[in-house]
């Protein structure tokens, strides 16, 4: 009797944790132009691409030059389905690493952040 009680409840705690998955999801970076650890040309524009909706006003997107320094950039703009966010780079970039910091706040109030770091040729 203990066994089949034992088995219940495990069973009962297992679908309690699948039904709370979903809702302890958070927005997650899922593309990124520059790509990740990518090499080449300048880009003009820096686009994020996130896994649900997020709130623009909350949004930050930061570039430092290979020196750490800021990197003058426009305004932050969300896309209609408030997923992509992208920027201007208003400086012309020259040859190094440059590194990209995010901060987001998605629909469902849901902090993240992170960095990478990509190359200028």
């Amino acid at each position: 009797m203990k066994e089949r009680l034992t088995i219940a409840l495990l069973g009962a705690a297992g679908l309690s944790l699948s039904l709370a998955a979903p809702a302890a999801a958070h927005s997650e970076l899922e593309s990124a132009k520059p790509a990740a650890h990518s090499a080449g040309r300048a880009p003009t524009e820096i686009r994020l691409k996130f896994g649900e909706g997020l709130v623009g006003k909350l949004c930050r997107i930061e570039l430092s030059s290979p020196g750490g320094r800021p990197v003058p950039m426009g305004p932050v703009v969300l896309s209609p389905d408030h997923k992509v966010l992208s920027v201007s780079v208003k400086a012309v970039l020259a040859p190094g690493r440059y590194k990209v910091k995010w901060r987001v706040v998605s629909e469902d109030t849901h902090r993240a952040a992170g960095a990478y770091e990509f190359i200028v040729k």
